[in-house]
């Protein structure tokens, strides 16, 4: 599985996009993918902190990132 960028490091690229002067696809892209790093560190720290889960709240929480793509 790819690993994401850290919500730093997007937000640099997010920044440099910018300074750049970057087309606005490349803009969105670099947005988007700050917040899938500010997601994936939420999730990270929530799953640092929760009991193991059961593998039928896993599926539901996978169902619910499935369903915003």
């Amino acid at each position: 599985m790819d690993s994401f960028p850290t919500p730093r490091k997007a937000r640099s690229d997010l920044g440099h996009a910018y300074q750049r002067k970057s087309p606005p696809g490349v803009i969105a892209e670099r947005r988007a993918d700050l917040a899938a790093a500010n997601i994936a560190a939420a999730i990270e720290r929530a799953l640092a902190e929760a009991p193991p889960l059961t593998d039928e709240q896993c599926e539901r929480l996978a169902a619910m990132l499935r369903r915003v793509a």
